[in-house]
């Protein structure tokens, strides 16, 4: 896909974080912004950057931001999407919330925790 194919499709092609998001979509009624990490188990766990975390918080992403999770297991692959999971409920924080854990060194990495239908929908 060359540069101009990438900006029609509104993928990020050069895989750069501080867009804060891999691909856009439209479904008709408004335009998402997916961030796309990959597993290798349902235990949906995956590094995400501190530049994308602060995407994802900002306001006006708060309804159209989304993560979604490509799960790989030998030679098939499920996709999980994840709401924006970094807006939080009153009295939750990163650290402190009841959809995942976070770990940080360079990166953080984000442990869902058991997801229920309103922070996750299968494709």
């Amino acid at each position: 896909m060359d540069f101009w194919q990438c900006q029609l499709a509104g993928v990020n092609q050069n895989g750069s974080d501080d867009k804060g998001y891999d691909i856009t979509y439209n479904n008709g009624v408004k335009t998402y912004k997916v961030e796309v990490k990959k597993t290798s188990s349902d235990n949906i766990s995956f590094f995400i950057s501190e530049s994308e975390i602060r995407f994802a918080q900002q306001p006006e992403n708060k309804d159209d931001y989304e993560i979604r999770c490509v799960i790989l297991d030998g030679n098939t692959a499920k996709i999980k999407r994840l709401c924006n999971i970094f807006s939080f409920s009153d009295g939750e924080d990163l650290h402190n919330n009841s959809m995942f854990t976070i770990q940080c060194k360079q990166n953080y990495k984000v442990i869902a925790k058991e997801l229920v239908d309103k922070y996750t929908h299968s494709d």
